[in-house]
């Protein structure tokens, strides 16, 4: 079955060019979601490079959404499913064109919007690190709320993605842009001051940051980096953006809410080499 109506955004993503390309009768609506959710990272490929092609196909059809999904397309007829299984898929785009190339944790991450000092946040899918950036990013420069990716000298590459928040407990999860949100913007510039493994506990906890030995901070970061292998030096490379910073430090907390004025104090002090 031909699949009608054909649209695009283009996209920068940690550097690397992508065109979504939208197919299906709800084509329109669903290029405008996509442009809305990632209004930050829309750009257009830089001439004389070939951005990587994405697609994406919305339809009431089944048998156009199962043609689509032989493909290997995402596909479907629900709008708000295909952004979700988009943002997965533009999020592992972007970490599969840098790999060996930047240090990609899964951490989310905000910087002071007058200096560029960073501060990346370390923790598992699932545990906090949206909910974190979004009460962060209304005081700091947002960076992104998935994937800190950090270069050899500690520039921090931003990836102002839209946020995906469980709305009353129930997926998909919505892909909320970071203006949409009331975000700060997203700084042009920005370099590791800190990094910080997130720890949330369930029970009342004040915020406290604690010092992690390095010999505990290596493995604890290799777990949530994205193909460490591929890295020159892996290990090397982790222990000497350590060193730069400061070491890992451990946030202990109960309440997003509660971050600001922690982040703000270990933006402010710098470096910790005591």
């Amino acid at each position: 079955m031909p699949i009608s109506a054909v649209c695009s955004v283009s996209l920068s993503l940690l550097g690397t060019p992508v065109v979504v390309q939208v197919l299906g009768s709800g084509a329109e609506g669903l290029a405008a979601g996509v442009e809305r959710a990632w209004r930050r990272c829309v750009a257009d490929a830089p001439p004389g490079v070939e951005p990587h092609p994405v697609t994406a196909v919305l339809d009431e059809d089944p048998g156009v959404v199962a043609a689509a999904q032989s493909e290997g397309h995402l596909a479907g007829s629900d709008e708000l499913s295909i952004l979700d299984w988009l943002s997965s898929r533009l999020t592992l785009e972007a970490i599969e064109s840098r790999l060996g190339q930047l240090w990609m944790l899964h951490a989310s991450a905000v910087a002071d919007p007058a200096t560029g000092s960073a501060i990346v946040l370390v923790a598992p899918s699932g545990t906090g690190k949206t909910t974190a950036a979004r009460a962060l990013g209304q005081h700091f420069g947002y960076l992104t709320d998935e994937t800190a990716a950090i270069a050899a000298d500690g520039t921090v590459l931003p990836y102002p993605k839209p946020l995906s928040v469980l709305v009353d407990g129930h997926r998909p999860k919505r892909q909320l842009s970071p203006d949409e949100l009331g975000l700060l913007p997203t700084p042009t510039t920005a370099r590791v001051a800190a990094v910080v493994l997130l720890d949330r506990r369930r029970e009342p906890t004040a915020p406290e940051v604690t010092h992690v030995r390095t010999i505990e901070a290596l493995p604890a970061l290799a777990e949530q980096t994205s193909a460490l292998k591929r890295l020159p030096r892996p290990l090397h490379l982790v222990a000497e953006h350590l060193h730069a910073v400061g070491g890992l430090r451990r946030l202990t907390y109960s309440d997003a809410e509660d971050l600001p004025p922690v982040v703000g104090e270990l933006l402010s002090a710098g470096p910790d080499r005591s």
